[in-house]
């Protein structure tokens, strides 16, 4: 499991079979390293140990959203996907691995003492994960437009928006005379 804000390998587990067991194990494992806020968002395929009735139980006792990917969608899990491609990679493929219990320490290995800690990620501007600041220490967002009624992005006749959103897609209030609150000129309170 990854936690997209960093992004950090937080929960896996290892096992000779694919039951929910194997992913309940990595769903405990993230929430004990991460302790995420109730209503964190977990997001997996569409395999049967992640849509089991045992899984969603254990997801709702610790606080855990559950969001399953489309059908034929394969964009929706890219994250995951390029990391079992870069372990595969970097790990797995490059010799034979006689028993279970070697893999399972060399990947303890990568995945504790290389990829989370010191393996660079081009998406963090070259750094690793674990020098970013977690998600508390890091800077709110820059206010959405559908926040201020009187931005002038929020007048704009485009038919290109975000989903499930009034924001149009790569705006943001640019500077604090962007959004306007009220008559005049006075910045918003939020920009």
């Amino acid at each position: 499991m990854i936690d997209l804000a960093s992004p950090r390998v937080v929960g896996w587990a290892f096992a000779d079979h694919m039951r929910t067991d194997l992913v309940t194990d990595a769903l405990r494992m993230a929430c004990t390293q991460r302790r995420p806020a109730a209503g964190v968002i977990f997001h997996s395929g569409r395999g049967c140990q992640y849509t089991s009735g045992d899984y969603a139980a254990l997801a709702a006792d610790l606080g855990v959203r559950l969001s399953v990917g489309r059908k034929g969608e394969c964009w929706d899990n890219a994250v995951s996907e390029s990391w079992f491609a870069t372990i595969k990679t970097e790990l797995i493929d490059t010799r034979p691995w006689p028993t279970r219990p070697g893999l399972r320490r060399a990947a303890f290995d990568y995945i504790e003492g290389w990829y989370n800690t010191r393996r660079l990620h081009s998406a963090l501007g070259y750094r690793s994960p674990a020098t970013t600041k977690p998600p508390s220490a890091r800077r709110p967002p820059p206010p959405r437009h559908d926040q201020h009624t009187n931005c002038p992005a929020n007048r704009v006749n485009s038919t290109k928006y975000v989903p499930n959103s009034r924001m149009l897609e790569g705006s943001a209030c640019r500077t604090r005379g962007d959004c306007l609150s009220g008559a005049g000129s006075t910045p918003g309170p939020a920009c």
